[in-house]
């Protein structure tokens, strides 16, 4: 993430937590619940929150993965204070990772071990063909796996 884009992140990351400050000062955590779900309007936004947090969420424990970043501050802050995990979590995780616009062509360790798993499972399964071929042409029968 380019140092203008970590400032824009962080801006939006004070000013949010700055408004939830706010809303929790003046009408408590379970008073802002219950505005929230006053009505089928605020009902319908809170869903609509639902769904695009859901999505950013299945994001970052992707990311996080590749990186081998703890999630759970990140989740349990999302799930408390919606926004501010996502935020914070875009703040604090480091230099990007392959396939991003650096073009550093580095993976994180957890990305290293599932691409060496790839190629193990590729190598697999390229020997089981070979020998499918080589019993077909030489018409042999391959052994199945019993039922015992």
């Amino acid at each position: 993430m380019s140092a203008g884009v970590r400032l824009l992140v962080g801006v939006v990351f004070v000013a949010f937590a700055g408004l939830n400050f706010y809303v929790v000062e003046q009408y408590g955590y379970l008073g802002f619940w219950r505005l929230v779900t006053a009505n089928a309007a605020t009902i319908a936004a809170m869903v609509d929150l639902t769904i695009a947090l859901s999505l950013v969420t299945i994001w970052m424990w992707r990311d996080a993965r590749t990186r081998g970043v703890v999630l759970v501050p990140y989740l349990l802050l999302t799930a408390t204070l919606g926004s501010i995990g996502p935020l914070l979590y875009l703040l604090l995780r480091g230099p990007d990772a392959v396939g991003r616009r650096d073009g550093s062509g580095r993976l994180g360790a957890g990305g290293l071990r599932r691409r060496a798993a790839s190629r193990e499972r590729q190598a697999a399964a390229v020997e089981v063909e070979d020998a499918f071929e080589g019993a077909a042409v030489s018409g042999d029968t391959v052994a199945q796996p019993s039922d015992a």
